[in-house]
C-alpha cells in the first residue's frame, strides 16, 4: 500500500511503485484537510473513495478532488461554517479561487488491479494474431 500527500496543487510524494500514471485500475482513498489558520479541520464531505481508470499524474487527481469538491453541496456547508466563525459577514467569505491555497489532498492507493480488456479487444486481438500467424511470422503478438 502507498499513500501520498499532496499540496494543492503542486506538490506530490507518491513512490513511482504507487503512481497513479498508468492505466490500472486503482482504488483511492482521499481526505481533504484545510490548513487555514484557525481553521485546521478535515473540510466538511472531505472524504470519500473512488476508483480511477485514467493515467493521472498526483497533481492532476489532487485538482480533480478539489475542483469536484467545490461543485458538491458539502462545499456550502465549508463556507457557512467559515461564515458563522467570522459573525456572519459573507463578504468575508472566501472564493474558490482563494479557497484553493489552504487545502490539502492526502490520499491513499489502497489497491491496484490490472485493467481488463475488453471483449471486443480479445476478438481483435485473436484475428490479428491468426492474421500474423497466416503471413508466415514466427513470433506472436502477445
Amino acid at each position: 500500500m502507498s499513500d501520498a500527500t499532496t499540496r494543492a496543487p503542486v506538490e506530490s510524494g507518491l513512490a513511482k511503485a504507487g503512481t497513479l500514471e498508468n492505466d490500472d485500475v486503482k482504488l483511492i482513498f482521499y481526505t481533504i484537510v484545510s490548513i487555514r489558520r484557525g481553521f485546521e479541520m478535515i473540510v466538511p464531505g472531505g472524504q470519500g473513495g473512488l476508483i480511477v481508470t485514467e493515467n493521472l499524474t498526483d497533481e492532476q487527481f489532487t485538482g480533480m478532488i478539489i475542483a469536484r469538491y467545490f461543485k458538491s453541496p458539502c462545499y456550502e456547508d465549508y463556507k457557512d461554517l467559515l461564515a458563522k466563525a467570522r459573525g456572519g459577514n459573507s463578504k468575508l467569505l472566501m472564493f474558490r479561487e482563494a479557497d484553493v491555497k489552504y487545502l490539502r489532498v492526502q490520499f491513499v492507493m489502497a489497491h491496484r488491479w490490472p485493467r481488463q480488456p475488453l471483449e471486443q479487444d480479445r476478438r481483435e486481438a485473436e484475428a490479428l494474431e491468426k492474421l500474423h500467424a497466416g503471413l508466415g511470422c514466427v513470433e506472436t503478438m502477445r
